[in-house]
């Protein structure tokens, strides 16, 4: 199928201000995926494809999002989110979630980042990549 093969069905929502600057996909359950979009406005938004995305972001700063991952944990998603001031974010939803939000900063801009199957985080910037196991 092509973007102009006219039998594509596709919805079309603007979420962000701006340009949408990362994405991630992740399949929680059998037959459900979760869509994860970050822009320029500093705002992380939460949706799934076959419904109407919520109506207020998950996360927003006053900086561009520059990269997003999310793994499937048991019970959740861990999501990890890089910002243009080189701020990493990272938390789990679901179940067994305990709510928090960890911070780490390396140092450069994060340019990206991948939540392993386990929860660790890998963390590439300019100078540098970085493995975290959050606690």
């Amino acid at each position: 199928m092509t973007a102009n093969d006219a039998a594509t069905p596709g919805v079309s929502t603007a979420l962000h201000d701006g340009a949408v600057t990362a994405l991630a996909l992740v399949e929680p359950a059998e037959g459900c995926l979760l869509v994860y979009s970050g822009g320029q406005d500093g705002r992380v938004r939460l949706w799934d494809p076959d419904r109407d995305p919520l109506n207020t972001p998950i996360a927003e700063r006053a900086c561009e999002v520059t990269a997003l991952a999310a793994s499937p944990l048991d019970g959740g998603v861990a999501l990890a989110t890089g910002w243009a001031d080189g701020l990493v974010e990272y938390s789990v939803t679901g179940t067994d979630a305990d709510g928090r939000v960890r911070h780490f900063r390396p140092g450069p801009p994060v340019r990206a980042l991948c939540v392993l199957p386990g929860g660790d985080v890998l963390i590439g910037t300019d100078e540098s990549l970085i493995r975290l196991e959050p606690a």
